[in-house]
């Protein structure tokens, strides 16, 4: 197949849906079949300033799971002495703070495509701590995304190009 001259999105070669031509070579940026196309900016502008390096992004995620932690912990404290009878035994005081651990994390999880119900999965034991790195590490990046955002955030973000990755692209929260 020729490839196409001009920047943009076009019929991925290799699959079904859209993937992202840069001009000289076809990029790991794809669109599942019947998703909204991004706004074509031709060519890509640089963004104004760079996404974190991989150094400080682990060090903001590993602050911000601390944090998050230590919140949930004082405010289910907090609201297990507030609203439970039993002054908040330590049973019912653990099962406030993870319940609001939940509560928050499915409220930051909005800021990084994902729904707020998704903090359920925290309920699961192995996999609940899993995600909550990856919502802090995605957290972490803003407002910069290394993930392609669900369409109905499309009106919310633009396609810049990669400061430091010929070819690649970022999207920014506008």
């Amino acid at each position: 197949m020729n490839a196409p001259a001009a920047p943009g999105w076009y019929r991925d070669p290799h699959g079904t849906g859209s993937r992202y031509w840069d001009g000289q070579r076809w990029s790991d940026h794809v669109l599942p079949e019947g998703a909204p196309l991004p706004p074509a900016t031709q060519p890509l502008a640089p963004p104004e300033r760079n996404p974190r390096g991989m150094g400080a992004r682990v060090t903001v995620t590993i602050a911000l799971v601390a944090g998050l932690v230590a919140i949930s912990a004082i405010l289910g404290d907090f609201l297990a002495s507030l609203l439970l009878d039993d002054g908040g035994s330590n049973g019912s005081k653990e099962a406030t703070q993870i319940w609001t651990l939940i509560v928050v994390a499915g409220l930051v999880a909005t800021r990084v495509s994902y729904r707020w119900f998704d903090g359920l999965t925290l309920l699961l034991p192995i996999y609940g701590i899993v995600w909550l790195f990856r919502i802090a590490w995605r957290v972490a990046y803003l407002p910069f995304r290394d993930w392609t955002p669900r369409p109905e955030e499309a009106a919310s973000w633009r396609q810049v190009a990669h400061p430091t990755t010929p070819g690649g692209m970022l999207y920014v929260v506008e």
